[in-house]
């Protein structure tokens, strides 16, 4: 393992507390549910827009809602439209005038660290891209707006110039993103996934900014179907597990999460062999021990991720009964509820959701219901699940991992990271408010020069990739020289 030091670099930590920011799911035409504990009721939402795969929300800590958007429109705490929140850039999907957004987790709310009345929403639009089966509609770029909770006497808006803002210009897949905090407690990790290939793009948000992205390759190729809205990505409850499947392929892989560095380490996967049942969604019971995948949208099958052969412990604990609500069943896409039960929607319109009522208990223990979860009259759910971090995760104990780096003022004052810190093979070095060229120096304790490059800005920031494959562990220096000497 290497280390990455800079001068006067400090330790500070934070704790989470008890948090309630996940209490209200937006979904379908007006619907929308509130838990309270160890319940939850649906309730009626009262503006007109539609949701379907795409789906964030974001609460305050006692649960009163805050904003919403389904990746095209943000809603404010009114069920109105937010202040500047109308026509969010989706591409060339916005030909077809559904007026809203179709790739699971293609949008997710994130507190911007350091500032308690702003927000990141981030998501992704859809354009048309050749392959090798034709043209089909997939991501081509990762954006983020930021919504100021103070404007328009509190209701919120977004903030003029910074609506639209792409930091990411490439194919990916339509699994859309995952958020996870970061092991001091305060900060955020955002995955994602190129189309293509098996490279993962990973970004850090801390009080400093956006920073990457980073790059990792791990596991399978994801291209043409298996790249499509059916190969779910989740976080286990702890953060330290993180879950890809794949649809035709049948593939199940899992990587452990480093939730200090951000890196993903002991890859191991196991097939799901039955014949022609494509997988659809996957969830982890909340102690980390069951997980749950839609199979052919017709079972629900359960593994124990503590077993020698993960396979060989597959038990189906759900089958379709073949009962329409207004349409079949379909069982797809999962997400983990505040009240601890594994909530399942339909691929299509439905007039209720499937819950497995206890998660933590293996086989038909675990207590699977279809239509486990009824919705009030005159609101439906569709294809999604909304797309919400898990704000109970709070800093691991006894990490002494960080991101904040304290640094003299200077006439010329910018602020910088370097991370992952520890890192393996590559350390990034981002400035914000970079306006002239840096020249960047990578030393030794011994004060020996190793590495040196020049770049230059772009939107007031520089990223710069520090090689660090080649040395030993240890202390190293980085030093930054702006503009002109």
């Amino acid at each position: 393992m290497k280390f990455i030091s800079q001068i006067l670099m400090t330790c500070l930590f934070s704790i989470a507390i008890a948090q309630h920011k996940e209490t209200i799911w937006i979904g379908g035409d007006n619907g929308a549910i509130s838990f309270n504990g160890d319940s939850a009721i649906s309730f009626f939402r009262t503006e007109n827009s539609k949701f379907s795969r795409t789906s964030a929300s974001i609460c305050d800590q006692e649960g009163s809602l805050l904003f919403y958007s389904n990746g095209f429109n943000v809603f404010n705490r009114n069920f109105a439209l937010m202040e500047n929140g109308d026509s969010l850039s989706i591409g060339e999907y916005i030909e077809f005038n559904y007026g809203l957004m179709p790739t699971p987790d293609g949008a997710v709310i994130v507190p911007m660290p350091g500032d308690s009345n702003r927000y990141y929403l981030f998501y992704m639009d859809l354009n048309w891209i050749f392959t090798q089966l034709g043209y089909f509609l997939f991501p081509t770029h990762l954006f983020y707006s930021v919504i100021d909770l103070s404007l328009d006497g509190g209701n919120g808006a977004i903030v003029d110039g910074l609506k639209d803002i792409s930091i990411l210009n490439d194919t990916l897949t339509q699994a859309g993103m995952q958020v996870i905090r970061h092991g001091n407690g305060r900060d955020w990790w955002l995955v994602c996934h190129e189309y293509g290939n098996n490279n993962y793009y990973k970004f850090l948000i801390d009080d400093l900014g956006i920073h990457g992205p980073d790059s990792q390759l791990a596991g399978i190729r994801y291209w043409l179907v298996n790249a499509g809205v059916s190969s779910s990505m989740r976080f286990n409850s702890g953060g330290d597990l993180f879950i890809h499947q794949s649809r035709d392929s049948n593939i199940v892989e899992l990587h452990d999460f480093d939730r200090c560095t951000g890196l993903f380490s002991n890859y191991r996967t196991f097939k799901v062999n039955d014949p022609w049942v494509p997988l659809r969604g996957v969830s982890v019971s909340p102690q980390g021990t069951y997980l749950y995948i839609s199979s052919n949208y017709t079972e629900i099958l359960q593994f124990n991720l503590d077993a020698i052969d993960i396979y060989q412990s597959r038990t189906v604990v759900g089958l379709d009964d073949g009962i329409l609500n207004p349409f079949p069943a379909k069982y797809f896409l999962h997400r983990l509820g505040p009240d601890g039960r594994i909530y399942i929607s339909s691929y299509d319109e439905n007039f209720s959701l499937h819950v497995i009522n206890n998660p933590d208990i293996g086989g038909i223990g675990c207590n699977f219901e279809q239509r486990g979860f009824p919705l009030v009259n005159g609101t439906t759910w569709r294809g999604g699940v909304p797309n919400i971090p898990n704000f109970s995760l709070g800093a691991l104990s006894g990490s002494s991992c960080d991101t904040i780096t304290s640094i003299p003022e200077m006439e010329s004052v910018f602020t910088y990271g370097v991370y992952p810190n520890p890192c393996f093979n590559s350390a990034q070095l981002s400035i914000s408010g970079a306006t002239e060229k840096a020249e960047i120096f990578l030393y030794n304790t011994f004060g020996q020069l190793l590495y040196k490059t020049t770049t230059f800005p772009s939107n007031n920031s520089i990223h710069a990739q520090l090689p660090m494959r080649d040395l030993v562990a240890g202390i190293y220096l980085v030093k930054v020289s702006m503009g002109e000497k």
